[in-house]
């Protein structure tokens, strides 16, 4: 019986967070799919252990696929590490108890290592501070007669951070771009946050996530976020995220997408003196693209396919002079002309088309392309190249204010 209603109660949980059972299976394929610690090629994983780390996330309320939230590991000797990620604890204190004065760290010396019970060759740092609204309790005991040091001690808040003299000079042992001593740092601050404050309990992480936009966030939006950091894939994430959510509203509600459109059509008009339309294709073939991809076929291919725009191009222009609605004011003579899908999708990161250049978005970029050949198959690359140039020019627009 007592089985029964523990089962019950892990299938409400996971429930209130991604769903029933069917989107539980989807948690458990993406983060077989693109979560790190779940491929890790010294300490892979296997289904069943998987399987029980997403459930144990789910029941805190942590989503296994974002580092921010949830550090998972396994380690040499077999075991699972399940820990709070770093953000999410510090703004879980900080949302929860308050500010706190900037962290002092020291290191210690061997004479304090030997009474931590530490070898001479270890590192640790010792990290104090004191939360902010208890300034005032410090000077009450100052007006009491203790001491400062004493005052201080009564209401500082204290940890230790440490790391083995093998596992500091390791090659790995921080992440690109942070110093060994940061890590170490890290773990004194993490201890500190633990011996004052615990650990956060579900229906904290869940306002944490609430507040953080973070709880709109599906198996699905991380399907492209493999071998990111955890910023690149967080953003990644959230950018996957907002496109899906408009997608579907675009598709249930049909007051917001007159909206879009209406928003679309004045920023294009604004831009390039008309409607963004998409061009008709002439021809695309499995082995066009291939070609495009094929540095040995790639001159063939450029010719090929500035035929094809040239062809094009004159049949706009000949529109144009006829009087026939036509846009060749929406796709200008100088617009990029790409040799290759690499090169096409390189521009649309540069102008911005899918967030900052530099944040990772090269996944979401490469995706998008794919959507929009899939949605309108061209017939050549030429003609992707139009429909591309006018997605991108559709993305820029819906950015940019109104």
């Amino acid at each position: 019986m007592t089985e029964l209603v523990t089962l019950k109660q892990e299938h409400q949980t996971a429930a209130s967070l991604y769903g029933d059972t069917v989107h539980l299976t989807e948690l458990f394929e993406a983060v077989r799919k693109v979560a790190p610690w779940a491929n890790d090629r010294k300490q892979p994983m296997s289904a069943p252990e998987i399987a029980l780390v997403v459930r144990k996330a789910v029941a805190m309320g942590l989503d296994p696929l974002n580092a921010h939230e949830v550090q998972i590991w396994k380690d040499n000797r077999g075991s699972i590490n399940f820990q709070i990620g770093y953000p999410l604890l510090i703004e879980w204190v900080r949302h929860f108890h308050g500010e706190h004065t900037e962290p002092q760290y020291t290191r210690l010396s061997a004479e304090q290592l030997q009474e931590e019970g530490l070898s001479a060759a270890d590192v640790a740092y010792r990290v104090t501070f004191m939360m902010k609204k208890d300034i005032a309790g410090l000077t009450a005991l100052l007006a009491a007669g203790y001491k400062p040091e004493e005052a201080r001690r009564m209401l500082e808040v204290s940890g230790l951070g440490t790391a083995s003299a093998s596992e500091y000079s390791g090659q790995y042992f921080a992440p690109n771009g942070r110093s060994k001593s940061w890590k170490v740092q890290k773990r004194a601050i993490t201890d500190a946050y633990r011996r004052k404050f615990g650990s956060p309990n579900r229906s904290e992480i869940e306002e944490l996530r609430r507040v953080g936009g973070f709880d709109n966030l599906r198996p699905e939006d991380w399907e492209a976020t493999g071998g990111l950091s955890a910023d690149s894939a967080q953003a990644l994430a959230e950018s996957a995220a907002h496109w899906r959510e408009r997608d579907e509203a675009m598709e249930t509600d049909p007051q917001y997408k007159a909206e879009q459109e209406a928003k679309t059509t004045e920023v294009s008009s604004s831009l390039w003196g008309g409607e963004i339309v998409e061009v008709p294709a002439t021809e695309w073939s499995d082995e066009a693209d291939a070609a495009n991809n094929d540095e040995a076929a790639m001159d063939a291919a450029e010719r090929a396919a500035d035929e094809a725009e040239a062809a094009m191009i004159e049949e706009l222009q000949a529109e144009a002079d006829a009087g026939l609605p036509g846009t060749p004011a929406t796709i200008p003579d100088d617009r990029p002309h790409w040799k290759s899908r690499a090169a096409a999708i390189a521009w649309a990161i540069a102008q911005g088309a899918f967030g900052e250049p530099d944040s990772g978005t090269a996944p979401h970029a490469r995706n998008a392309f794919d959507k929009v050949k899939a949605e309108h198959n061209p017939e050549n690359f030429a003609a992707m190249s139009d429909l591309w140039y006018v997605d991108v020019l559709r993305r820029i627009s819906e950015k940019a204010p109104v």
